[in-house]
């Protein structure tokens, strides 16, 4: 029996596979992550009972399986969930077709690419020190498949002194590759997945995915008093149209001229905004915003914009008074917010 086949050196990187895609339970749907696991249960079985690995045919009606899977998804090709849900797919059937060493190879550089994806959902130093051990235990494996021998401890000798001369290099990236803000990254975000948030519609009842999302949106500096929790209400779109199942914005944005003056009264909130790097041009107010300067404006639903470019970190001044008067609603006013929307 060839060295890069036997037993030992198969279980070492089957091992580290399973350790690799692990923390993806929290992260992919779990039909993809039983289908994985799945198949890597079978080829751990495969060691000792060749018989009952799959062949040609029953490998392809798998596939088959696999690809039938990832389209049940929906998830596309691009973005961060769909193309961690086809290297981990993919992964797990290439399992399924050990035959030479280039198969381990091959695998072994695939399980780099799904060990990599976990710095997608999680940048913590538990992680990296997590992703660090299991790369060292794959990096363990490379070096028995060139050995002559078993021998777990040279190995993992040689593999920690590859990753240690790999450590410097590591460190120069870290130290010298720019941070690129949202939304640069925005290629790796799942349009296909609806988060907690807000959006340019809002329809009750039609999400059939829903994901909590802890993305930072905006941080506020208070310069002086801070308003009590119970008025900290932060000022986003407004939804005006209906169809009596999806709610809409109205297209007009600036100040109408038969709208009565805004007027203020009690403690005035004057504050730092900064907001995160976004696809739109909101700007969440502390309602309601009295007192603001260019790019800011306000649309005849008291809703602050900007007219800058919101793909990057912004600051602004602003003042806010709790407590206000919008006046009454004129005509206009409450026809648009009566009337069914076609």
């Amino acid at each position: 029996m060839l060295t890069h086949l036997r037993p030992p050196v198969l279980i070492f990187l089957l091992s580290s596979i399973a350790l690799i895609v692990l923390p993806h339970a929290w992260n992919i749907d779990p039909l993809v992550f039983g289908f994985f696991n799945v198949l890597l249960v079978w080829r751990f079985i495969g060691i000792w009972k060749k018989n009952w690995l799959p062949n040609k045919f029953m490998l392809f009606l798998i596939t088959c399986c696999g690809i039938a899977l990832l389209y049940q998804q929906h998830l596309g090709v691009f973005g961060r969930n769909a193309g961690t849900t086809i290297f981990i797919t993919a992964l797990g059937l290439k399992l399924l077709e050990i035959r030479t060493t280039r198969d381990l190879y091959f695998i072994a550089f695939l399980a780099f690419i799904v060990a990599s994806t976990l710095f997608l959902y999680q940048e913590s130093m538990a992680m990296a020190i997590y992703i660090v051990g299991v790369c060292l235990s794959l990096l363990t494996t490379l070096v028995i498949i060139n050995m002559h021998g078993v021998d777990v401890r040279k190995a993992l000798k040689t593999a920690l002194i590859i990753l240690l001369q790999a450590l410097p290099l590591g460190l120069t990236f870290f130290v010298l590759f720019p941070r690129l803000d949202a939304p640069h990254w925005t290629f790796l975000q799942d349009k296909t997945q609806i988060k907690t948030g807000l959006s340019e519609t809002l329809e009750p009842g039609a999400i059939s995915d829903l994901a909590l999302s802890d993305e930072l949106v905006f941080r506020v500096k208070f310069n002086g008093a801070i308003p009590p929790q119970a008025q900290r209400y932060w000022r986003g779109p407004v939804f005006s149209l209906t169809d009596g199942k999806k709610w809409l914005p109205l297209v007009k944005h600036d100040l109408a001229f038969d709208q009565d003056a805004l007027t203020y009264s009690g403690t005035a909130y004057h504050y730092t905004l900064l907001m995160e790097p976004q696809e739109k041009n909101w700007v969440f107010a502390l309602d309601m915003p009295a007192v603001f300067t260019a790019p800011l404006k306000m649309s005849a639903q008291y809703q602050i914009t900007t007219d800058s470019n919101t793909s990057q970190r912004a600051e602004y001044a602003v003042q806010s008074y709790s407590d206000y008067n919008t006046g009454s609603l004129n005509s206009t006013e409450r026809a648009e917010n009566i009337q069914l929307h076609r």
